[in-house]
């Protein structure tokens, strides 16, 4: 049974690294170590606090339930992801050398966070019934990476570097499909090592360069 309401706990728009916020974030660091090793259901909210020695009072001053917990670690990965692609966006790259990276950067991803991703994908039906308690919340980051990456695809149409035949929102939804959909296969045991894994995304990297950068073609 879900604990309560989720609700938003901070602005948005403070930076990640905002001192105001610094125990906060360590909270959802050490949440994501016990969601990532115990699962949602094994995961107790003493051990978090114990991890970031902090009282349990002071984790629901923070955060109003275990479910809003759950919630904020998500949003706090994919806030981090957001960043890390507007990192690369704002360097000074050909488009290339940034799709190169873009693309490379969803292998780190799945390094960094392979225990929380097997988390989601296999405890997804909780995580979008505490979203639906809030939509407002985490919607907006939820798709913040997908319209990041249709983005910086439409910007390569419009210079002549990327193809047109397809449109931008095609090309954006087939790259993260895909991906998802291997990652998919690698946690229900399809692709039996991580090392399949990485190889497989290695290989949909160079396809998508393939066919959707035209002086490659």
């Amino acid at each position: 049974m879900l604990d309560g309401q989720v609700r938003p706990q901070c602005n948005r728009e403070v930076l990640l690294d905002n001192k105001k916020n610094d125990k906060r974030i360590l909270i959802i660091k050490k949440a994501i170590e016990e969601f990532s090793k115990y699962g949602y259901d094994n995961t107790d909210v003493d051990n978090i606090a114990k991890k970031a020695n902090v009282g349990k009072g002071t984790i629901y001053r923070y955060f109003v339930s275990k479910d809003n917990l759950f919630l904020e670690v998500f949003v706090y990965i994919i806030r981090m992801m957001t960043s890390d692609l507007k990192k690369i966006i704002d360097n000074d790259m050909c488009f290339k050398e940034k799709l190169d990276r873009m693309l490379e950067q969803s292998i780190i991803w799945l390094k960094e966070s392979d225990k929380l991703i097997k988390l989601y994908t296999f405890d997804v039906a909780r995580l979008h019934r505490i979203m639906e308690k809030n939509k407002e919340l985490p919607m907006q980051n939820k798709f913040s990476r997908y319209k990041i990456l249709k983005s910086f695809i439409e910007k390569g149409q419009n210079e002549g570097l990327v193809v047109s035949e397809v449109s931008a929102e095609a090309l954006t939804s087939m790259i993260i499909g895909s991906m998802q959909h291997s990652v998919m296969l690698y946690y229900g045991g399809y692709i039996k090592s991580f090392n399949k894994l990485e190889k497989r995304i290695r290989e949909l990297i160079e396809y998508y360069k393939r066919i959707i950068l035209k002086e490659v073609k």
